[in-house]
């Protein structure tokens, strides 16, 4: 890679991480124990579009990454994030939703979250299946992404409800909800 792309992309990285650390900041200020939500996708007909799709035990249709998270604290917010997940179907049927199953580790992002902020971020990972998308042909089932929407929005909720059940040590609890 040429220096200047070099630098620029690794400038572009600080800013990114800067930025990323100003809006935490001021949310853990407001709130004492905030949620990170860190969403990616992933494909699973790698063998190209007429293939099996990958084993669904390895593959889940939505897998949480919770590497870095203390279950001792926020395994109650997961299993509930998990269960609002699971609680939308996906073209008729109940989505396959695991914990730290394809990826072992957490990734750098997650990983840094923790680091800097311990216990006042929670950092789940979202990884999706590419079953709203024929992920060959690039077209999407906007069914499919409505139905994995209402899940997302539904999780988000019960996040909510969980974080103001819960508050962070010296904090009250909240009768209200955390903003979006």
């Amino acid at each position: 890679m040429p220096e200047r792309e070099k630098e620029l992309s690794l400038r572009l990285h600080r800013q990114f991480y800067d930025q990323v650390a100003r809006r935490v900041d001021e949310m853990i200020e407001a709130h004492g124990r905030i949620l990170v939500l860190d969403v990616h996708s992933y494909n699973h007909r790698r063998a190209g579009r007429d293939a099996e799709p990958d084993d669904p035990q390895l593959s889940p249709d939505i897998d949480l990454g919770a590497t870095t998270l203390d279950k001792d604290i926020f395994g109650g917010l997961l299993e509930r994030f998990g269960d609002a997940l699971r609680s939308r179907p996906l073209n008729g049927r109940t989505l396959e939703v695991g914990t730290n199953i394809r990826w072992k580790d957490g990734g750098h992002f997650p990983e840094w979250l923790h680091a800097k902020y311990g216990d006042a971020a929670c950092v789940i990972t979202l990884e999706y299946k590419k079953v709203f998308m024929d992920e060959w042909g690039r077209s999407a089932d906007i069914l499919a992404l409505q139905d994995l929407r209402e899940g997302f929005l539904a999780a988000v909720d019960e996040a909510r409800d969980w974080l103001a059940e819960h508050p962070a040590p010296g904090q009250a609890q909240r009768k209200d909800r955390m903003p979006a």
